[in-house]
């Protein structure tokens, strides 16, 4: 099990955080999509509280993938029957794609985090001190 890259694939470090993000992705997407469907209540705040805390995941793992892709340059692509196809289309066609996948990664969840400043609400990060918007202060965690 290799950490880094080796010379023809990835390693263990971005395979991790790459399903780890595709995890996160389909968590947030169906809490998103589903979560007015829980009951009232704490089913339904406990959703909202996973879903933002899966955006704030993805974000994390974004930075982290971006790091580790500057420490350590991703493999060259494997040639392949749809590259032969493409011909010259297919790099610039295949790094279009990758860029828009990071773009969405970064945007789904900043849109996220703008609409709950929007509204006036919290914003959970993992169950730290709430933070608002910059024109709310910063709540302090219960003392038990």
């Amino acid at each position: 099990m290799q950490l880094t890259n080796p010379i023809n694939r990835y390693g263990v470090t971005p395979q991790f955080l790459h399903w780890l993000t595709v995890i996160l992705v389909l968590t947030a997407w169906t809490l998103g999509t589903f979560g007015d469907d829980l009951p009232k209540g704490a089913a339904r705040d406990a959703g909202l509280f996973v879903h933002i805390s899966a955006g704030l995941l993805i974000l994390t793992a974004l930075i982290m993938r971006l790091a580790w892709r500057v420490v350590e340059p991703p493999p060259p692509p494997e040639p392949n029957e749809f590259g032969r196809w493409l011909g010259a289309f297919a790099d610039p066609a295949a790094r279009l794609a990758h860029y828009t996948l990071y773009a969405l990664l970064i945007a789904a969840p900043i849109a996220g985090i703008v609409a709950q400043f929007a509204r006036g609400n919290a914003l959970p990060l993992l169950d730290s001190p709430r933070y608002r918007h910059p024109g709310y202060a910063i709540e302090p965690l219960p003392i038990m």
